[in-house]
């Protein structure tokens, strides 16, 4: 079954109109799912979300899979690493999404256990910022620690967002 998957999925390399169409979708997901970031951040679908990376991770696995079989990997994390290892990704921006990749999960998986049900966004003005940033991690006052979690979570997206544009050529 893995070999019939294998030959679907990389008989060959992404065209240009399929990365393009890869990154309209990831657009839509962001603007139907990714909320009012006025209000709240959306860890998964918002903009430099977890999705970026997966999305980024995939459409290069589609793109290379048929050449560098090595990078046909089904967790993020591990095909991050084979892209890298491969030469396919830049190993400092491998890091950078891996850091960034680690953290997002992170906050995540904090506000799963919080609040005992799937969640995957943040409100910027929230009382329990500060509890959530002191279960991560952060010392500090109340105020100190809820700003530096939102702009070490500013500083990851943004970051991520940059990789990208940069990947999908945008």
């Amino acid at each position: 079954m893995e070999a019939i998957i294998a030959r679907f999925v990389y008989a060959r390399p992404l065209a240009e109109s399929e990365v393009a169409e890869i990154h309209r979708l990831r657009m839509r997901l962001e603007r139907e799912l990714g909320g009012d970031e006025r209000a709240e951040l959306n860890i998964k679908t918002g903009r430099g979300g977890l999705l970026d990376i997966e999305f980024m991770v995939q459409m290069m696995q589609l793109r290379h899979g048929t050449d560098v079989p090595t990078v046909r990997r089904r967790a993020t994390r591990h095909a991050l690493a084979a892209l890298a290892e491969a030469g396919v990704v830049p190993a400092e921006e491998a890091a950078s999404l891996e850091e960034s990749y680690a953290f997002l999960r992170s906050l995540t998986n904090r506000l799963r256990i919080e609040r005992d049900q799937s969640v995957e966004s943040i409100e910027r003005e929230s009382e329990r910022l500060p509890a959530l940033a002191r279960r991560l991690g952060y010392t500090g006052t109340n105020e100190d620690v809820g700003r530096h979690l939102l702009a070490d979570y500013g500083r990851h997206r943004e970051r991520v967002r940059a990789i990208y544009v940069r990947w999908f050529g945008v």
